[in-house]
């Protein structure tokens, strides 16, 4: 269930069976889900049946990468002795 292009799927008192893919998830204590989720954010009331995997995912674009130095730099520290 791709929530239809929702951004928000409310699931109560029902039974899914397959995936849930959207952004946001909320499952009711009534509800059944048997499958796996994939969501940015997720609220299951106690009492609730899930029987699958949940996975949270992320938007790439607001991943940004870990600057390291580069080794290839011709700059050289402050605190180099060999200079």
């Amino acid at each position: 269930f791709a929530g239809g292009g929702a951004e928000y799927l409310v699931v109560l008192n029902v039974t899914i069976i397959g995936s849930i893919k959207t952004t946001n998830v909320t499952i009711d204590s009534r509800a059944e889900v048997h499958g796996d989720g994939f969501h940015d954010t997720l609220s299951i009331e106690a009492g609730a049946i899930i029987a699958g995997s949940l996975t949270h995912r992320h938007e790439e674009d607001n991943v940004s990468p870990i600057m390291t130095e580069d080794p290839r730099s011709t700059s050289i520290r402050a605190d180099d002795d060999s200079v």
